[in-house]
């Protein structure tokens, strides 16, 4: 049994000490020397694109060219080798315990675990933890949280220039994922006292802010 609880309100403290485990956590799956795919290959996406065609053309946008030009970005990262090791996969709040002093306790639900790019847990929490919800009620991107993140990452495994300039492709691949296994959760009708299934809005909202915000880099300031 592991004491904590996932966090609702999500404060800086919270975003630093999660920084500072995933950096720690990714020292230790690194020295692993098993290979563990990942089922979220480009046949994931090809074919699960296919099957929402419907989903997507009743949107007021077309999203096609985005997940195409997404794809396609996201292949040509092989050609910057960027580092690699087991990374979580799925580092949401709801995955995380903290104590009454907000320091981790333990991450949960290794599931999707798979080798891949260690920027990707990076990305996960930027897309999932970062965000907020302005008077617009539009989903913002939070730079404070942004930084303190890779900040405290930073401090324990140092931060490649490639990554952080992979970042927004990266971002956009997460918010795809998230949003295709959201709509497939809906569209298999499970139990909801059993099976919690959420909005597949809150990442087509937020891949559109990534594909919309083009200087994200140059509000990265980490360092």
């Amino acid at each position: 049994f592991i004491e904590g609880k996932s966090v609702k309100n999500i404060s800086q403290k919270n975003i630093k000490y999660v920084g500072t485990y995933l950096a720690k956590l990714h020292l230790i799956t690194n020295k692993f020397n098993q290979k563990i795919k990942t089922r979220f290959d480009i046949t994931f996406y090809k074919n699960i694109i296919k099957e929402n065609k419907l989903f997507f053309s009743k949107l007021d946008f077309d999203l096609n060219n985005i997940f195409i030009d997404t794809l396609k970005s996201y292949y040509k990262l092989n050609e910057k080798s960027l580092p690699k090791t087991i990374i979580h996969g799925d580092l949401f709040p709801d995955n995380v315990l903290f104590n009454n002093n907000n320091e981790i306790t333990g991450f949960l639900d290794f599931y999707f675990s798979d080798f891949n790019y260690s920027v990707s847990d990076l990305a996960i929490v930027i897309v999932s933890w970062c965000f907020y919800i302005n008077q617009d009620n539009n989903y913002v991107l939070d730079f404070n949280k942004l930084n303190i993140l890779l900040k405290n990452y930073n401090n324990i495994r140092r931060i490649k220039k490639s990554e952080i300039s992979s970042l927004n492709i990266i971002c956009k691949l997460y918010c795809m994922r998230f949003m295709f296994t959201r709509i497939a959760a809906k569209d298999n009708n499970y139990d909801k006292q059993k099976i919690l299934t959420k909005n597949p809005h809150e990442y087509i909202e937020k891949l559109l802010y990534f594909n919309n915000t083009k200087n994200l880099r140059m509000n990265i300031k980490y360092e």
